[in-house]
């Protein structure tokens, strides 16, 4: 620079306890110097910062100006101090008053450092005794605040810092490199070379060259009639949406008010066709899968103990009809199991034999039940009640045929035949009963309601009310024997713990055929072979010797059973039939029928004289030997007497 002083060169080399100034920012130079740091530097710095610090080897990190510009030729300082001065500066602007501005103004900022300094080391003892007024004033506490943090922060800390740190700068990184690879991108559709030459190879491989395009739209201004168009469209869509929820409401109301219509008919019928006699929970249908009430149809809490079938119904609204069904719960499943059709009911059928040959004639059958049959209306079809009477109906054929299955297996030496599961048939001598279940199918129906009446018929339907009469008999004494708390002390019949169906209606068809017997042989051997000799019933008092004692202790519930059980004692009572013979002059016989197991019988003799003395007083189980002891008590004591 010589435009400088001499006298400013001269100040410079005598005073050299004062430091200058730098003219230029050692930033920017390029070169760097190889000389290590003088010792007085060093001697300086250890007095400044007030530790003892060994001299460090290698470069410095600040460059000093003044040991390589010495020399340097202008061509090269020049551009190095306006470098140094910053973007527009002129050499021809520099000059000394601009200089010595700036020379003065760099000792203004120094000195008001180093006063700062000076301020931050005071020890406590320069502090004025009214301490709490200077508390109050603010204080440059940026530097000795910095320092006791860094001695302040632990090694963890740093190493947080550390980290944040280093992910700050590969989030940067990162960013930049995207930023750059969308530029590039963008740019390869016009300048593909330039392009290709700062995209990444995963780009290149990824995304086609030239992929991404930007254009500039001119924004046009929308006409009256685009602006009209676009309203009404809005509007358009506007009542659209509104017709659609306007339709979506009143479909969903027209839903609610057809289930709230159906729950309402549901209930209304389940209240109207049920009383508090009816058994009635809830339980889920198998078939739909919803939960529904269910309807207890079974005799179980009658004292049934027929467990083949639950007996439970589900109550099910058939929007179709309009109206409330019973279907059985267990319908699909027997039916899904090949047992046949669920309806199933009792026929009973009399087969007379035809005396010229061994062959048996349909004399009586039994007609279907009304329940079984159409009804005259549909109302009366779909009628819950009559629904659920025909299920207890078909329950209770079934509980029958069970039943009588049962007793059956105990009778086939008596000419019960068990043919299948469904059919039973009892033989006598001079007709045949046959017991089946039947389908309840339209052919059926149709072919007993064109079925001509028969000379039995009556018969048929007596036997099938009779059976139906004893399995409620059944019924009762279940109950009893569930109500009382103790056993009789003696029971009342013999088979109060078995089942009576076949039995008492078999003991009156045998009973009869045996009595008929016994009269034919009375009338061989006594009425024909004694003269003027006659039969008679006697009246017996069988019946009255078997009528039960009335307990006191028992409740009004067991009394009631046993007035009801009471009035089928003349059906369950074992048949029994007393006959006297008159002989003339010789005295009488006296003759007594009797069944001990219904299906037995036992002849009793008494021959009594004129003095009304017993002489014989016999018993018989074989009409054979009946005969014979007939034939000998005639011959010996009534017709020998006569004569002598």
């Amino acid at each position: 620079m010589t435009n400088n002083p001499p006298d400013q060169s001269s100040q410079a080399a005598n005073h050299e306890t004062k430091r200058i100034p730098l003219a230029i920012d050692p930033n920017f130079m390029k070169t760097t110097s190889s000389a290590l740091p003088t010792d007085q530097s060093d001697d300086n710095d250890k007095s400044q910062n007030g530790t003892h610090q060994n001299a460090t080897t290698g470069q410095s990190l600040v460059n000093n100006p003044y040991e390589m510009f010495g020399s340097m030729p202008l061509d090269q300082l020049i551009p190095v101090i306006l470098q140094s001065r910053g973007i527009g500066s002129k050499f021809a602007d520099l000059s000394e008053r601009v200089l010595s501005e700036e020379i003065a103004n760099d000792a203004e900022d120094m000195e008001h450092v180093k006063n700062l300094d000076e301020d931050v080391e005071m020890d406590s003892s320069d502090f004025p005794a009214n301490a709490d007024q200077e508390a109050l004033k603010p204080q440059q506490i940026e530097g000795p605040l910095a320092r006791e943090e860094e001695d302040q922060m632990t090694q963890e800390q740093f190493q947080q810092l550390k980290n944040s740190t280093v992910q700050s700068l590969n989030l940067s990184v990162n960013e930049a490199s995207l930023a750059l690879e969308f530029v590039s991108l963008l740019l390869s559709s016009v300048r593909p070379s330039a392009a290709n030459a700062s995209m990444s190879p995963f780009l290149k491989n990824a995304v086609p060259t030239a992929s991404l395009n930007a254009e500039k739209i001119p924004y046009e201004k929308a006409t009256e009639s685009e602006i009209v168009d676009k309203k009404l469209t809005t509007r358009g869509w506007k009542l659209r949406s509104l017709e659609e929820s306007r339709v979506l409401l009143k479909d969903t109301h027209k839903t609610l008010e057809a289930s709230l219509r159906k729950e309402q008919n549901y209930w209304s019928k389940v209240s109207a066709n049920t009383s508090k006699k009816d058994v009635i929970f809830k339980m889920k249908d198998q078939e739909t899968g919803e939960k529904s009430l269910g309807l207890k149809y079974g005799y179980e809490d009658s004292g049934s103990s027929y467990k083949q079938e639950r007996g439970i119904a589900i109550l099910r609204y058939n929007a179709n009809k309009d109206a409330l069904e019973a279907v059985p719960a267990e319908k699909q499943q027997f039916e899904s199991m090949n047992r046949g059709p669920f309806e199933k009911f009792m026929r009973v059928r009399i087969f007379t034999k035809i005396q010229e040959e061994d062959d048996y004639i349909l004399s009586g059958e039994t007609a279907l039940d009304d329940l079984l049959l159409a009804a005259d209306n549909s109302g009366a079809e779909q009628n819950i009640r009559r629904q659920i009477s025909k299920l207890q109906f078909l329950i209770f054929e079934k509980e029958l045929m069970y039943h009588l299955k049962k007793e059956s297996e105990t009778l086939i030496s008596y000419g019960v035949t068990l043919e299948n599961e469904n059919k039973i048939t009892v033989e006598f001598p001079t007709e045949k009963i046959e017991f089946e279940m039947m389908n309840l199918t339209d052919e059926v129906i149709l072919n007993h309601q064109q079925d001509a009446p028969k000379t039995n018929d009556r018969k048929a339907a007596l036997i099938l009310v009779m059976l139906r009469m004893l399995l409620v008999v059944m019924y009762k004494k279940q109950i009893r024997k569930k109500l009382l708390m103790v056993a009789h002390s003696k029971a009342v019949h013999p088979f109060d713990n078995e089942a009576l169906l076949l039995r008492p209606i078999m003991g009156k068809f045998r009973h009869e055929n045996y009595l008929n017997l016994l009269q034919k042989v009375i009338k061989t051997y006594v009425l024909d072979v004694v003269a003027n000799s006659v039969v008679t019933e006697i009246p017996s008092d069988y019946r009255k010797q078997n009528i039960p004692v009335r307990r006191e202790t028992y409740d009004k519930h067991i009394t009631k059973l046993d007035d009801e059980i009471t009035l089928f004692d003349k059906i369950l009572q074992l048949p029994r039939i007393d006959l006297k013979v008159e002989l003339p002059g010789s005295g009488k016989i006296e003759f007594g029928l009797e069944s001990s197991n219904y299906c037995n019988a036992t002849t009793s003799v008494k021959l009594v004289d004129a003095s009304n003395a017993t002489i014989f007083d016999t018993r018989f189980s074989n009409f054979k030997e009946l005969e014979d002891f007939l034939h000998f008590i005639v011959s010996e004591y009534v017709t020998e007497g006569k004569q002598e």
